[in-house]
């Protein structure tokens, strides 16, 4: 198939999944979020704010982030950010700032506690390695990260977990590429490295990682995130009549 058009079919797959799945986590109550909204503070403030809001106001402003997340994907499908999509992407940014700012301290990140033991992130990504699925694909085991990469025909999806040494941030990026496919940097372009989170329209996945109690906490549930979106891919390609 035409590296364009199987290109724009990805593309409407993956928005119609990420639009029916952030639907489905919103009106479960966040149950995947939720594995990581102590660690990353926006995610947590964007939780405490989803339930405050009634459930057409909810799918409202979910479908508003969607479309600005996915907005090639929006514009084949006929769709167009309205000001009603701009006005939610701002009361997002207002109300998980507030909802964040909120929220009691991570705990665990505590310094000054008798039981703190500082993060190690050699052993936070070893423990990240040892809890892969083989779902996710074939591992290698970096200084700061740990890549995992999925054949699917001429395709590939790859999964890089890194961690942030100097900040204490544990952060992870999905990636599509046809093998044909020419490199393109930036954020425009096709399946340019984005995370589940952004899949759903929150830009912020990198969660925090300071002490040792924290790696044990978030080193599977990172791998759990990603491989939530990783073990769609038969789907994904099959509408492109890729079999894995």
């Amino acid at each position: 198939m035409d590296l364009q058009r199987a290109l724009a079919i990805l593309s409407l797959r993956l928005y119609e999944w990420s639009t029916g799945d952030f639907l489905r986590e919103l009106s479960t109550g966040c149950p995947l979020l939720s594995r990581v909204g102590q660690h990353n503070r926006r995610v947590g403030g964007f939780i405490s704010w989803v339930r405050t809001l009634p459930a057409d106001a909810r799918d409202s402003m979910a479908r508003s982030l969607l479309r600005r997340a996915h907005e090639e994907a929006a514009a084949l499908k006929e769709e167009t950010v309205t000001q009603m999509d701009r006005n939610w992407y701002q009361k997002f940014y207002e109300q998980t700032t507030i909802h964040m700012e909120a929220l009691p301290p991570l705990v665990t990140a505590d310094p000054n506690l008798p039981t703190f033991e500082d993060a190690n992130p050699d052993e936070c990504l070893d423990l990240l390695f040892s809890s892969l699925p083989s779902t996710m694909g074939s591992a290698s085991r970096r200084r700061s990260a740990v890549r995992c990469s999925r054949r699917i025909g001429e395709w590939t999806l790859a999964t890089d977990f890194t961690f942030l040494r100097r900040d204490r941030y544990l952060a992870f990026e999905h990636e599509i590429r046809r093998k044909d496919q020419p490199l393109v940097w930036g954020i425009d372009a096709p399946f340019a490295r984005a995370s589940l989170l952004f899949f759903y329209g929150i830009s912020e996945s990198a969660v925090v990682v300071g002490s040792r109690a924290d790696s044990a906490l978030m080193a599977p549930a990172m791998v759990r995130l990603a491989d939530h979106f990783v073990s769609q891919a038969d789907s994904l390609f099959a509408a492109i009549g890729v079999a894995d």
